[in-house]
């Protein structure tokens, strides 16, 4: 990083000379310093909508009521809890399932609410001596996944079809999949990815609408190489690109407690036995029936063990099967190699608990400082246990050192489309490196066609 600052600061994102934001290098990524991020004068305001009320009655504060609230940011769908208490000498609530709790919060005292999430009532336990009530709380996300419907998006065969729910002229993108889906079931809409491929058949039966969102952007995924991320925001579904945050946190002296776990990899070997194919022309197959004309592929094997991984771990074998052709077998045992040294690194994983960060999400970056670990690195937030009790608050962080955003599955989709682009001679995507979107031919004939910048000095 470019900047230094102290501890609980935060840093932006850098600007490119075109004005776009950095996402190519990561030590170049984060160079703009930002304002120190305060805690620990937020004020919280809980807030419940009854649809079955009448109108005065549907929107009730129930602050003086809540004693603990408890939300976890660790899987697509958010889920909490909240605790209440019946205060003596005052009429208890009426809050059942189904009703939808809001949670806002302000920095400080006096300043402006913000909501951090809505989530609906799933189960409740009433306490009939104690007075306490406590519910289980889920977002819109909880009740896509529990419904089922049958679905069905094609591409119109006539003009008949055209302009219904089921069928449209074109097929179906990804982003107007979800916002059928959406529609059907009454959900708000926010930011929608927009998807590139055309699918012309998308049919599933007894499948919640949930589980076709992710089909239908699952297949952007294998033809545009993005990955998306959907998630429940303001109330709002959102599939997003799955890109680096804006702002990573510094963090280290504020921590109240910290542990670094290791463990060893599933894919873990000290010995590896290699096939693959060899580079070069097929052989004629002797073995191919009469009348067709068959080739066989030519194929090498060869054996790698670790020495060392293997007195310190023991003896793990497992079988390689190369994908790519090679062309000696030292190139197989060099390719064999590398991915033993990959199954040897453990992974690790960090956890800390800290007075407690409203915005902190899944996904965002953390330059952890830990001098007494002699740690100091960037992190990435995989799970965050939000708890707030009556003079508290504080969370609980599980982080991985391996970068999420690097996608090399993703990169190889891109390149096979480039490929295929440049040898049909079709338009290139925007991702490909060259020049322009214009295939070669078309280029070289525009050049042709183009008369001389300076025809003075042209001979």
């Amino acid at each position: 990083m470019a900047v230094a600052l102290g501890h609980n600061a935060r840093v932006n994102v850098g600007k490119s000379g075109r004005g776009r934001d950095r996402r190519d290098v990561l030590p170049d990524y984060w160079q703009k310093s930002a304002p120190d991020l305060s805690f620990g004068e937020e004020r919280f305001r809980v807030t419940c909508f009854r649809g079955e009320r009448q109108p005065a009655e549907r929107k009730v504060v129930i602050d003086d009521f809540v004693t603990a609230i408890t939300w976890e940011d660790s899987e697509p769908i958010l889920t909490g809890t909240l605790t209440l208490q019946k205060s003596e000498g005052k009429k208890p609530m009426a809050i059942n399932e189904g009703n939808v709790i809001r949670l806002e919060v302000a920095a400080r005292q006096g300043g402006k609410y913000r909501r951090i999430w809505d989530m609906r009532i799933m189960d409740s336990n009433i306490g009939a001596v104690s007075g306490e009530h406590g519910y289980s709380l889920g977002d819109e996300m909880a009740w896509l996944a529990k419904s089922r419907d049958d679905w069905q998006f094609r591409k119109a065969k006539s003009k008949k079809q055209s302009d219904t729910h089921t069928h449209r002229p074109k097929g179906w993108t990804a982003d107007q999949i979800a916002r059928e889906v959406c529609r059907r079931y009454g959900v708000k809409v926010g930011k929608l990815a927009k998807g590139t491929k055309r699918i012309n058949n998308l049919t599933e039966k007894n499948a919640s609408p949930l589980d076709i969102i992710m089909k239908a952007y699952k297949l952007e995924r294998g033809y545009s190489g993005r990955r998306f991320v959907v998630r429940m925001r303001g109330g709002q579904l959102q599939v997003v690109a799955l890109r680096r945050s804006k702002t990573m946190l510094l963090l280290g002296e504020t921590l109240l407690d910290a542990t670094i776990q290791r463990s060893l990899r599933k894919t873990l070997a000290t010995a590896a036995h290699v096939t693959a194919t060899v580079k070069g022309e097929a052989k004629e197959d002797p073995k191919a029936k009469k009348g067709k004309k068959g080739h066989k592929q030519s194929k090498l094997s060869v054996d790698v063990i670790a020495k060392r991984a293997r007195e310190r771990y023991g003896y793990v074998r497992k079988t390689i099967h190369l994908d790519d052709p090679v062309g000696t077998k030292a190139e197989a045992r060099r390719e064999a190699k590398r991915e033993l040294v990959k199954s040897m690194r453990p992974n690790r994983e960090v956890n800390f608990d800290h007075p407690g960060i409203s915005t902190l999400f899944r996904g965002d970056a953390i330059h952890l400082r830990l001098p007494e670990l002699g740690l100091q690195e960037i992190v990435y937030v995989t799970g965050v246990a939000h708890s707030v009790s009556s003079g508290d608050y504080s969370m609980s962080v599980t982080c991985k050192f391996a970068d999420p955003y690097i996608d090399k599955k993703g990169e190889e989709i891109r390149k096979k489309r480039c490929e295929k682009a440049r040898k049909h001679n079709r338009t290139l995507p925007s991702f490909c490196a060259g020049e322009g979107k214009r295939p070669v031919a078309v280029r070289n004939a525009v050049r042709a066609d183009r008369p001389p910048s300076n025809p003075a000095r042209s001979r």
